[in-house]
């Protein structure tokens, strides 16, 4: 699957920009870097300096993996890593075309590395990560 990541500093500049600028009745699709979870999570793993042996997994193995683990979880009390609905997020292409924000709303696209960065220093700052 693939997903949009965004910097929610942009987002939250973009809510700003469209009160003031943003035209009366407009959508604004505020996405960003359109990426695969696979290119994401050896993103984290380059920068975190981390091994990881993430490979695509067709949508159909991971959602009955995700059912067959949420059922082993109700049965042992337990929450399992995967679940139906998680398995669907990720086997979902979930692309954006923020074109019209960047246009009219000066939305930022922050490339996914640099996305990450700030992302992985943020966790760090706040003990999320050692």
């Amino acid at each position: 699957g693939s997903g949009s990541f965004v910097d929610v500093r942009q987002v939250a500049r973009a809510h700003l920009a469209a009160a003031t600028r943003g035209r009366s009745g407009e959508r604004y699709l505020l996405g960003g870097v359109n990426a695969s979870f696979v290119e994401l999570v050896f993103e984290v793993a380059r920068q975190l300096d981390c091994p990881v042996r993430a490979r695509e997994v067709p949508g159909w193995l991971m959602s009955a993996m995700a059912r067959v683990k949420s059922g082993l979880g109700r049965l042992r009390g337990v929450e399992p890593d995967i679940t139906p609905e998680s398995a669907a997020l990720v086997s979902g292409d979930e692309q954006v075309d923020s074109s019209r924000a960047v246009d009219e709303l000066g939305l930022l696209v922050t490339p996914l590395p640099e996305l990450i960065a700030d992302t992985l220093t943020w966790m760090k700052e706040e003990n999320l990560l050692p």
